[in-house]
């Protein structure tokens, strides 16, 4: 029986301020759908021999169902890069799933005809991950200054738990409407939702550290875990996780994987 598999890569410095991570995932061998929960993100997804698509900045879990044994390469853009990667606001890719070819046009289709090509190589895993990886290079370089703001400013509201809206508008200059708009063009929804979904991501990454050597007796209560993620209760934390996954946090942690969003944890 096939198990399941999941890797992230750092991307190559010259792409590190909009990239995350290239993935690589394959499916194990029961039909459940897997819970894709929000990340701030949006990723450039090829499952299998299809045509690539593109998953846009989520405000709630997404079930998506692959058949058993597939191969799924992906590229993360950061918080902040969805407008540069893709030319279009972010919000119009909010919650969508369309494949790249929609959004992108004959941009897109160059791809698909380097990914073909990429199938035939000897590694085809790392074939494909360096065509999407020059493929983003290609589209980011002739966006990067005019989202190189946004790109900071969303980066600060996900390191940062301490910053208000109000203290990142003044750092950079801003009102809080302009940092509101910018932040929607470019993460897909305005700064408040952006640290609702990284505080969720914090307390998943929280609890999955060290998992594999703490004993059982150390892993941290759901109350230190709340406090520690940012929320202001336990109960804060049991809401928040049901409004934007459907969850609880007793569900979910119970069924993460550990090495999703490395990316979370770069200083």
């Amino acid at each position: 029986m096939q198990s399941p598999f999941y890797a992230e890569f750092p991307p190559p410095p010259d792409l590190r301020a909009a990239v995350a991570c290239t993935w690589v995932a394959r499916t194990g061998q029961g039909t459940e759908p897997s819970p894709i929960v929000p990340d701030a993100c949006s990723d450039i997804v090829i499952v299998g021999d299809a045509a690539p698509h593109v998953a846009g900045p989520a405000t709630t879990t997404q079930h998506v169902l692959v058949p058993a044994g597939t191969t799924v390469i992906g590229l993360r853009f950061r918080p902040g890069a969805t407008r540069l990667a893709f030319g279009c606001d972010a919000n119009e890719l909010r919650d969508a799933d369309p494949e790249l070819a929609a959004v992108c046009g004959s941009a897109a289709r160059m791809l698909a005809d380097v990914l073909r090509r990429a199938r035939d190589a000897e590694d085809p895993t790392v074939a494909l991950r360096s065509a999407i990886e020059a493929w983003a290079r290609t589209h980011i370089a002739p966006r990067i200054d005019r989202d190189a703001g946004a790109l900071r400013a969303a980066r600060r509201l996900v390191i940062d738990r301490t910053a208000t809206v109000r203290d990142v508008a003044r750092d950079f200059g801003w009102s809080e409407r302009r940092l509101h708009r910018e932040i929607t063009a470019t993460c897909g929804y305005g700064p408040k939702t952006l640290q609702r979904i990284v505080r969720l991501q914090r307390a998943l990454r929280a609890s999955r550290a060290g998992v594999a050597t703490r004993p059982p007796s150390l892993a941290p209560t759901l109350s230190r875990l709340a406090l520690d993620a940012g929320y202001a209760d336990q109960a804060h934390m049991t809401r928040e996780f049901r409004d934007l996954t459907g969850f609880t946090p007793r569900q979910l942690l119970g069924r993460s994987v550990a090495d999703v969003g490395t990316w979370m944890d770069e200083p």
